[in-house]
């Protein structure tokens, strides 16, 4: 049995807890226009969920429209006069997919909680938008306290845990996914949630059923997420391998094996059971939106490297130019993680829980995309090419690595929290729009 957190620990926790909601309140204070990466959607969805419950593919309603219109979207165009009239409000030609949602592929979930956890900021005054970025910082400092159990776990350092821990919270993936409303913020606690439960198994915990329960909700709450359930299924298998359990007979008797496989099942089953809801529940005006990429073998095995060896899980847009803040944040992650796998991998021992950790980060890396590809194709019905935040729920396991690996030597340890440090100083200064 593990010991209970000492009062240096408690502080640590509460201290990259804090982190998480201020990193997320700054940036949304200075926050004007919408996000790129359809907010506009999210947040017609999070009006309608009061009186509907799950919207289909329906046409937006004037909440969003408004705040299409009277905020502008970052990258593409400033608010609009008269933004607020009834005839601008109406023109479904202003708008995105003629005034269609793009967010009716969405399962609920998401939105649900969201909608629920913003109650209290409008019940003390916040603008409803602005109430529903705050709640970015809830799913972050989620995040943020199931990423240093999972570290404690591993058995990292305090110093390297909270390295680990800050490195995460102030990444660029953290600043699209946390400050803006996005179902990207189910990723980070997501992919922490299952880390920590797969090392609860390996440790011989019991409720080991939690993992497929976190895998099928990470997977309603975003398909993405899969990501991370493929990564952390396969290091339960690395790990039941490096245990001595190499046979197929031998690996299907272990517990943590066939967790393993329940995990993608019930991930792929929840996913399923979506699909095939909202094609029962369609009312035959689905949106036609043309694939802009032929999908076919040459599409598929392109994606293998669209997550290494950058990392940062940015969002991209056409009028993008990255900032100083942006380039170094992105180096630093891409240098650390992918760094930090590939050094492990050469460190630790094998067989080693950790090296078994950094042998699934480098295999899912690289195969994740082409399986999110052909997962996006069947459940959206089109494809193209994937955007570098569909990764973003492995980033747990990629810095998990990484502290893992600097947390051997004080040197490592001294540097990776000195470069954390300087690092969410540096995002707290991305500049906003």
């Amino acid at each position: 049995m593990r010991r209970r957190l000492n009062v240096r620990e408690w502080l640590a926790l509460l201290g990259v807890v804090l982190a998480a909601f201020v990193f997320t309140a700054v940036h949304v204070a200075n926050h004007e226009a919408l996000s790129p990466v359809d907010e506009y959607a999210y947040l017609d969805y999070l009006d309608k969920v009061p009186t509907q419950g799950i919207v289909g593919d329906s046409y937006t309603d004037e909440f969003a429209r408004e705040a299409f219109l009277c905020h502008g979207t970052r990258g593409f165009g400033g608010p609009h006069q008269d933004c607020d009239s009834p005839a601008a409000l109406q023109d479904d030609d202003a708008f995105p997919i003629d005034g269609r949602t793009s967010a009716g592929i969405y399962s609920p979930a998401y939105f649900w909680i969201t909608w629920a956890a913003a109650q209290p900021f409008t019940w003390a005054g916040l603008d409803p938008i602005v109430a529903f970025r705050f709640t970015g910082g809830i799913w972050l400092a989620a995040a943020a306290a199931l990423m240093f159990f999972a570290l404690r776990r591993l058995g990292v350092g305090l110093v390297s845990r909270s390295a680990g821990v800050l490195l995460m919270t102030g990444s660029l993936g953290a600043y699209w996914a946390h400050t803006y409303v996005s179902t990207d913020a189910t990723a980070l606690p997501a992919g922490a949630a299952l880390l920590l439960v797969a090392l609860r198994i390996l440790d011989g915990q019991r409720h080991g059923w939690l993992l497929p329960v976190v895998a099928a909700l990470a997977s309603l709450a975003k398909l993405q997420n899969l990501a991370a359930v493929g990564l952390i299924s396969l290091f339960l298998v690395l790990a039941a391998v490096a245990d001595g359990a190499r046979a197929p007979a031998a690996l299907w008797r272990t517990r943590a094996v066939r967790l393993a496989v329940a995990a993608v099942a019930a991930g792929l089953l929840a996913q399923v059971i979506w699909v095939v809801y909202r094609s029962l529940t369609a009312d035959g005006s689905a949106l036609d939106l043309e694939p802009a990429y032929d999908f076919g073998p040459g599409a598929v095995f392109g994606e293998a490297f669209r997550f290494l060896p950058s990392l940062d899980f940015a969002v991209q847009f056409p009028s993008a130019m990255p900032t100083t803040a942006d380039n170094i944040l992105s180096g630093v992650l891409g240098l650390l993680g992918t760094g930090g796998v590939v050094g492990l991998l050469f460190v630790a021992r094998h067989p080693d829980r950790h090296a078994s950790l950094a042998e699934a980060s480098l295999v899912a890396a690289l195969i994740v995309g082409p399986l999110l590809a052909v997962a996006t194709y069947v459940v959206a019905g089109y494809y193209v090419q994937l955007p570098v935040r569909y990764g973003l729920s492995m980033l747990p396991a990629f810095l998990a690595c990484t502290t893992c690996l600097f947390d051997r030597r004080p040197v490592g340890r001294a540097a990776v929290g000195s470069v954390a440090a300087v690092a969410y100083v540096v995002a707290l200064s991305i500049p906003n729009a």
